[in-house]
Formats: structure tokens, sequence, C-alpha cells
């Protein structure tokens, strides 16, 4: 492989890096959640409009129980209230269900 394309190489994986290391953190909290057990739908949710983007909502059925996440690398960046105002239309739907709210971040992964 010639210099040239090793730096391009370089360059484009620093520019994608924020990109695609918090999609590849918001997987794994997905995955972890799926395999508690606990939860029966575990996924993302956005709505069509572009406007709320939630990147974790995990369900309980039988209890009727949501988790709805909100996962950044930088754990200071999460913002639970912001997280309550785009999960509006999801409670509004889910009414008389137990609904919570976290924030995940780097810091919360297990070691």
């Amino acid at each position: 492989m010639e210099i040239g394309n090793l730096n391009y190489v370089r360059e484009k994986v620093g520019d994608d890096y924020a990109t695609f290391s918090g999609w590849i953190l918001e997987r794994y909290f997905r995955q972890f959640y799926r395999e508690t057990g606990l939860y029966n739908i575990v996924t993302n949710y956005w709505e069509k409009d572009g406007r709320n983007e939630i990147d974790l909502i995990a369900v309980n059925e039988p209890d009727r129980e949501i988790i709805i996440g909100e996962i950044k690398r930088n754990k200071s960046r999460i913002d639970l209230h912001k997280l309550e105002a785009k999960s509006e239309t999801i409670c509004r739907k889910q009414k008389g269900w137990k609904v919570g709210y976290v924030g995940l971040s780097l810091d919360d992964m297990e070691s």
C-alpha cells in the first residue's frame, strides 16, 4: 500500500471515529440489555421526521415496563430531561406502563 493511501486511511478513520465509536457503543448496550433476559424487545427509536431519536428502548411486556436510554461516549453530554421530552410519544402510547430513564456511557461498560 502506498504512503498516500495510508494517510488517507488515517485521516478518514480520524474523521469518522466519533460517529463510528458512538454507534458501536449503542450496539454494545442494546446487546447488554438483550442478554439480561429481562426484556423481550430491545431496540432504538426514531420518528419519521427525524426530530426524536432514542438510542435504547428496552421493553418488558409482561411486567409493562420500559427502559428508555441515552448513550454517549462522554457521560457529561447525557441530558435525561431532554430524553424524557423526546420520549413523550412513546409514553403516550404506553399509558399505565412503568417507565425508567437511564444514561449510559463508556464509564458504564462492564470490565
